[in-house]
């Protein structure tokens, strides 16, 4: 893949609402737990419809448990803390 067709891609979406400059509200990053904690603006925002192609999160929860699917690799579930 050149730079060019990744540029073509990432054209296709409007990422002119992203949320890259907030704090996207981690359990603690500090400790390497990047699970969405309970005010995580990545919370129910992902593309459903980008989603479906992954229908669960890294551990295997499922993204479409809750109102909707979460952005990152962790599906954040009810009562979820840190382990630390």
């Amino acid at each position: 893949m050149t730079i060019d067709s990744d540029l073509e891609f990432w054209s296709a979406y409007n990422l002119s609402e992203a949320i890259i400059s907030m704090d996207p509200g981690y359990i603690s990053a500090g400790d390497y737990d990047l699970r969405p904690d309970t005010l995580s603006v990545l919370l129910d925002i992902a593309d459903p419809l980008i989603s479906t192609t992954m229908p669960d999160d890294i551990r295997g929860f499922s993204r479409f448990s809750d109102t909707g699917p979460d952005i990152g690799a962790y599906e954040r579930q009810v009562g979820e803390i840190s382990t630390k």
